[in-house]
């Protein structure tokens, strides 16, 4: 079982359409792809808190808060509001094991684009700033990376 915030799930896509792959100094979201698609057996916690597993080695994250404090001290906020966006569009609650690659088909199924997810609509920097939220159009990574998975979880489902 692996302890994850729902947002970050996107991240992850995002950081694979861009070509990142393990080992990656900054968090261990390259890893979780690749453990997903080797092992079809690993299950996904949703957390809302910046769990050690999947968070410990970013540098935004603070551990007393067990949140990411990189949105000019917001403590977090935009990361929560993320979150509770990817459980309402997927119908989840925080708590419940999920398969993996059942829970990435259905993120990327459901959510064609990270915009719906990541959007802060304000009229300039605050708080909720954060320069993921802050484009004004959507992530190419993202659609790359949400192709490319797509692809590999059906090489993966249909196995060898």
């Amino acid at each position: 079982m692996v302890a994850v915030r729902p947002h970050i799930l996107l991240c992850s896509v995002c950081q694979y359409g861009a070509g990142v792959r393990p080992p990656y100094p900054e968090d261990n979201l390259p890893e979780l792809i690749q453990r997903m698609l080797r092992d079809p057996t690993v299950q996904l916690r949703l957390v809302p808190h910046a769990d050690w597993m999947m968070c410990a080695p970013c540098p935004y994250r603070h551990p007393a808060l067990n949140a990411c404090v990189n949105n000019k001290g917001s403590g977090g906020l935009p990361n929560q509001l993320r979150d509770l966006r990817v459980l309402q569009i997927l119908g989840l609650t925080y708590g419940a094991l999920y398969p993996a690659r059942a829970l990435y088909r259905q993120l990327l199924e459901r959510v064609p684009g990270r915009r719906a997810i990541c959007r802060i609509e304000h009229g300039g920097p605050s708080v909720w700033w954060t320069g993921c939220g802050a484009l004004p159009k959507d992530n190419p990574n993202y659609r790359r990376g949400r192709k490319a998975l797509l692809k590999q979880l059906d090489r993966a489902d249909k196995g060898p």
